[in-house]
C-alpha cells in the first residue's frame, strides 16, 4: 500500500500531459480550478479525494510517487531531459521515442495516407476523405490508424498510443495496435439549410454542390474533422506532430432548373413563397437531388431570418439579400412600446428572385495515392436576377431623429389620428422609401476540367478557365419621399442622395474577378440621410380629440385616445416650396442640418471600401 499522498500539482501535471488517466477529464479540470481558487482545509481534502477517485476509476493503481519528473523535460519549457528520458526508454533528441512510426489511411483506399514521422519542407499532415455514409445526424467517412513502437517503461501508466479528438466525437484513445474510426461531418450545413424556409431544399442542395467546387471560402469553412496526436513517454521532434482528417460531403449533380423565390418584408416579419422546376439529379451526401425537381417553400412569419454572416458563394449572397434588407426594415420600425396606431401604415416590400441553375458531369472523387480530393466538372452555370417593389416606411424613425421630442410626438399622434377618416386633423405625414431593383449576378464555367481540393496547401484553384463568365452588380434602388405637415405645423425636409448617387439610397451586391484572378464579392448599404431646410408655423388654434381604432399587432400598440393641439401667433419661416421636397430649392438650398436616418456601411465607397471578401 502506497503511503504517498498526491498533491494538486501532481494531478495538474497528469491532466496537462496524460489526460487519458482520468475517467472524467472535465470533472478533473473543474476540481483543479476550484483548488486553484483556494478554500479551507476541509474543502481542499474533499477535492483531492474527488481527484483521487476520478484517477482510480480511470483504471490506475495508487500513485507511489509524484509523476512530475525532476528538472526540465516536463514539456512546459520545450527542453529535452536526458535523465528523465533514460528512465523511460532509450530516447534521443529530435528522434521518435516510444512511438517510432504511425499511419492514418483512408479506410476505403489504403493508398491514400499520411505517415509519422512527418518529414520534408512541407510535411503532409492532413488527409481529406469523402463522407457519404450516415451515422446518426452526421455524414461520415472512415479512417484506419496504426502505430509502431514499444511501451513506455515509466512516467506513463499506459502504453504509447494515439489521442483522437474532433468536434463531432468524444475524445478517443487508440492503442498502438490500431483502430478504425468514423470521422463525422454535420448533415446540417449552417446557413445553407437554414434557408430552406426561403429557398427550396432541392435548389439549396445544388447550390451547396456549386459552392463546394467554386468557392475557396467554402473550402476553408469545411475544415473541421478529427485531430490525431501521438501520446508517449517523451514527446520530441516530428512524432509530436498532430495530424488532421477532414471529411467532405460526397456530391454529384447534373441537369438544369429554374427557381423562383418571393420574399416579402413587412413591419411584422418576413414571409413569402418559392418554387423550383427542372430535371436536376444527383446527391449531396445521402440526400437526393431528385429528377423533375419540384418543390414549394413557404416561410413563416416573424422576425427570424438567415444571418448573412460570412457565408461563401451564391448561397451567401442570397442570405445577404434576405438578412440585410430584413435588418433595414427592422431599423425603420418603431421601438417596442411606442404609443402609435400604425393602422394602414407600415413597411411592405417584396423581392422576387429568379435563379437559373445548370450543370453537367459534377462529381467529387478521392484522388488515388494522395491525401487530396478532386471535383470533376463538365460545365456549370448559375445566375441571379431580382425585381423589387414596395415601400419602406420611416415616418417614426424620421420624426424621432429629426424633430424635437414635442414635434415627434405631434407627428406620431397626428398620424394615428388621421387613420380615421372622421378626424378633423388636416395634413400630410409621409416618410417612405420606394424600392426597385436592377442587375444580374452570373457565374458560368465551361471547361470540362478537374478541380483539385488540396489537403496540405491553400485551396487556390482560381484560374481563368474557372470563370468563363463571372461578376455583375445587383442594386436595390431607394427613392425617398418625406413630407411632414400637421395642421399649421410644417417641416420642410428633402432626402439626400446616397453615397453613390443611387437616388437617395441603395443596397448593392457586387461580384468580380480581381487582378490576381481571384473571385470576390461584397455588399454595402448607402444609408439614408435627410436635410431639414425649413419650418413653418401658420397661425392656427385647433384641438381635436377622438378615439382612434385599436388593433392588436405583435409589433406595436394602439393609442386609443389622441388629442392634437396647435396654437400661437401667425408667422412663417423657410421655403415656400414646403409641400414639394423635390422642388427646386430657394435660398435655403445649401443650408439646413443633415440627419442620418439609417447609417451607411461606409461613408465613401471606393474600389477597396468596403473590402471585398472571397467568393
Amino acid at each position: 500500500m502506497s503511503n504517498y499522498s498526491p498533491t494538486a500539482a501532481d494531478y495538474r501535471f497528469l491532466l496537462d500531459h496524460h489526460p487519458e488517466v482520468f475517467a472524467d477529464r472535465g470533472a478533473a479540470r473543474t476540481v483543479l480550478g476550484q483548488l486553484a481558487g483556494g478554500g479551507d482545509a476541509l474543502n481542499t481534502e474533499q477535492r483531492l479525494g474527488a481527484l483521487a477517485t476520478n484517477y482510480r476509476v480511470g483504471g490506475n493503481p495508487p500513485m507511489a510517487k509524484s509523476p512530475i519528473p525532476p528538472g526540465p523535460g516536463t514539456g512546459q519549457d520545450g527542453n529535452f531531459d536526458p535523465a528523465f528520458a533514460a528512465l523511460c526508454v532509450d530516447c534521443k533528441p529530435n528522434e521518435p521515442c516510444c512511438m517510432t512510426a504511425g499511419t492514418v489511411m483512408d479506410f476505403a483506399d489504403p493508398s491514400r495516407r499520411i505517415e509519422w514521422p512527418a518529414t520534408g519542407d512541407k510535411p503532409a499532415t492532413r488527409l481529406l476523405i469523402v463522407a457519404k455514409d450516415v451515422r446518426g445526424e452526421m455524414l461520415s467517412g472512415k479512417v484506419r490508424i496504426r502505430g509502431e513502437g514499444r511501451d513506455c517503461m515509466t512516467g506513463h501508466p499506459r502504453r504509447s498510443l494515439f489521442l483522437a479528438q474532433g468536434a463531432t466525437m468524444r475524445d478517443t484513445l487508440v492503442s498502438r495496435s490500431g483502430a478504425d474510426l468514423e470521422v463525422g461531418y454535420p448533415k446540417t450545413v449552417g446557413t445553407a439549410l437554414a434557408m430552406k424556409d426561403f429557398v427550396p431544399e432541392q435548389a439549396l442542395l445544388f447550390l451547396m454542390v456549386v459552392d463546394t467546387i467554386t468557392s475557396s471560402a467554402a473550402m476553408v469553412a469545411g475544415s473541421g474533422g478529427m485531430t490525431v496526436t501521438p501520446v508517449q513517454c517523451v514527446g520530441e521532434g516530428s512524432m509530436t506532430q498532430a495530424f488532421r482528417v477532414v471529411p467532405f460531403p460526397y456530391f454529384e449533380a447534373s441537369g438544369d432548373a429554374t427557381v423562383s423565390v418571393g420574399v416579402h418584408f413587412q413591419t411584422t416579419g418576413i414571409g413569402g413563397n418559392a418554387s423550383i422546376a427542372g430535371n436536376l439529379t444527383g446527391k449531396y451526401g445521402p440526400l437526393d437531388i431528385s429528377g423533375a425537381a419540384k418543390a414549394v417553400a413557404t416561410p413563416s412569419s416573424g422576425r427570424g431570418q438567415p444571418s448573412p454572416g460570412e457565408a461563401p458563394g451564391i448561397i451567401g449572397t442570397i442570405a445577404s439579400i434576405i438578412g440585410n434588407f430584413s435588418e433595414s426594415v427592422s431599423l425603420a420600425s418603431p421601438k417596442p412600446g411606442r404609443i402609435v396606431d400604425r393602422t394602414g401604415f407600415g413597411s411592405g416590400v417584396r423581392f422576387d428572385m429568379a435563379l437559373k441553375l445548370a450543370g453537367t458531369g459534377i462529381k467529387l472523387e478521392a484522388k488515388k495515392a494522395s491525401p487530396d480530393l478532386e471535383a470533376r466538372l463538365g460545365s456549370l452555370e448559375t445566375s441571379l436576377t431580382m425585381t423589387a417593389t414596395g415601400k419602406l416606411d420611416v415616418v417614426d424613425l424620421a420624426a424621432q431623429v429629426m424633430l424635437s421630442p414635442a414635434g415627434a410626438r405631434l407627428v406620431q399622434e397626428a398620424r394615428a389620428t388621421m387613420a380615421s377618416k372622421s378626424n378633423a386633423v388636416r395634413g400630410e405625414v409621409r416618410a417612405e422609401v420606394s424600392v426597385s431593383a436592377q442587375g444580374k449576378l452570373t457565374h458560368k464555367i465551361d471547361s470540362n476540367r478537374s478541380v483539385l481540393i488540396p489537403a496540405n496547401a491553400p485551396a487556390d484553384f482560381e484560374s481563368e478557365d474557372m470563370s468563363s463568365e463571372f461578376g455583375g452588380k445587383l442594386t436595390v434602388r431607394g427613392e425617398a419621399m418625406i413630407r411632414l405637415h400637421v395642421e399649421g405645423e410644417i417641416w420642410i425636409v428633402s432626402a439626400e442622395a446616397g453615397v453613390q448617387g443611387t437616388l437617395h439610397t441603395g443596397w448593392i451586391w457586387e461580384m468580380k474577378v480581381d487582378a490576381e484572378k481571384k473571385r470576390k464579392k461584397r455588399y454595402y448599404f448607402e444609408g439614408l440621410k435627410a436635410r431639414a431646410t425649413g419650418y413653418v408655423r401658420m397661425g392656427a388654434t385647433s384641438s381635436h380629440s377622438n378615439s382612434a381604432r385599436s388593433r392588436d399587432l405583435e409589433d406595436y400598440s394602439s393609442s386609443r385616445k389622441v388629442t392634437v393641439t396647435q396654437q400661437g401667433p401667425s408667422f412663417t419661416a423657410g421655403d415656400r416650396n414646403w409641400n414639394d421636397p423635390n422642388a427646386k430649392r430657394s435660398e435655403l438650398e445649401s443650408e439646413g442640418a443633415v440627419y442620418v436616418l439609417l447609417s451607411p456601411t461606409v461613408e465613401r465607397v471606393t474600389s477597396a471600401a468596403p473590402p471585398w471578401s472571397n467568393y
